[in-house]
Formats: C-alpha cells, structure tokens, sequence
C-alpha cells in the first residue's frame, strides 16, 4: 500500500517531509474556501483505514452547501485506503475546533509522486495542484481489494477558468501515469469544494 501526497505550484515542486495521513489531509481541507480551522482523526483496522472523523470550523458567515459537504466527505474517502463516505462523520461548526487523539496513520511517499508532477506540471491554469494517490496492492488472486484511486484539489489562478480540454488532460496524465488507474477512480475538486471532473463527465 502507498499513499502520496504532492504539491505543485507555478514555479516549483515541493514535497513534504515525514507526516502523517491526518495532517496532510488536514492542511488540504484548510485550502478549500470557507475553512478556517479543520481537523482530521482516522481509525485504522489492520492495513485499512475504517472510520474517519472530520471536524471543520469554518470562516465567520461562510455557509457550506450540502454539495460542498458531499464533496468535502468525498475527497477524504477518495483520500484513505479502505475507506467509505458512510463512515466519515463531518461536523462543521463555527465553534472551537475540539481536540482528540488520533491513530498517526502514516504518510508514505513514492516515486509515482515525481512521475505525476513530471505529467502535468504547466498544463493546467493552476497555481497549486495537490494530490492523493492511493495504490492498496493486489491480492494472492491478483485483485485489487480496494481498485486504485487519485483524489486532486486544484487552485485556479484568479480570473482564469479550467476548461473542459485542461481537465480531460489531466485525467488522460493520470490514467496513463498510474498503473490500473480506471477514470472513474478519479475525483477531481477545486477550492470551491466543486466537483469540477464530475460535472463535465
């Protein structure tokens, strides 16, 4: 099982350093509009991760949608190997965030992480791209327990607009750079917490 985690802006690549899964997907919730404050706590079963709980404290006066909700749930599901949008419980509020342990899922990056960025770095009109590979490996029949997904947040640059054509690029790059990648394993959101590939497909 790997679990990769990337950055890319206009100028540079850069890659974290040792993390865990709960603090990479806390620092990706927070660069989605509306959220101030967000934190993430996964409950892992063996080499799956089961539960997810998802607190948000979102920016004075900002209300989520129940797409934006949907979305959100969505890209942590899309985001955690073994996990369902069924079991994450998101609980957005303009209270104090609530602190609580959490299991320290590990963070692992790979290779595949440079072989992305390499693909579609300066094809989009995007200031940073920021994305979630989840590869669980096969099993003794050669199936995929879990089939392999790649969840992305985008941030357009100011005044531009991601086209259709910039999008189908990218889920071209993905497909042809991750083995066994099938397009409907791709979720592809913007800062908007819009599912900008699910409504062009």
């Amino acid at each position: 099982m790997s679990i990769v985690l990337f950055c890319i802006n206009v100028f540079s690549i850069s890659y974290g350093g040792e993390s865990t899964l709960e603090t990479r997907l806390t620092q990706e919730l927070t660069r989605i509009k509306g959220v101030k404050m967000a934190q993430v706590s996964l409950t892992l079963e063996g080499k799956d991760i089961t539960e997810a709980q998802v607190d948000i404290r979102s920016q004075s006066g900002y209300k989520f949608t129940k797409e934006q909700k949907t979305v959100i749930i969505d890209f942590i599901a899309y985001s955690a190997p073994g996990l369902i949008p069924e079991n994450i419980k998101l609980n957005i509020s303009n209270e104090p965030l609530i602190s609580f342990p959490t299991n320290s899922v590990p963070y692992i990056s790979t290779s595949i992480e440079e072989q992305i960025a390499t693909k579609v770095k300066g094809k989009l009109p995007v200031e940073e791209i920021y994305i979630n590979y989840i590869n669980p490996g096969k099993n003794f029949l050669g199936e995929y327990k879990i089939k392999p997904r790649v969840a992305v947040i985008v941030k357009i640059i100011p005044g531009k607009e991601l086209r259709e054509k910039a999008i189908f690029d990218l889920v071209d790059a993905l497909c042809k750079t991750v083995k066994d990648l099938s397009i409907e394993n791709i979720l592809i959101i913007d800062t908007d917490a819009h599912n900008i590939f699910q409504l062009i497909n």
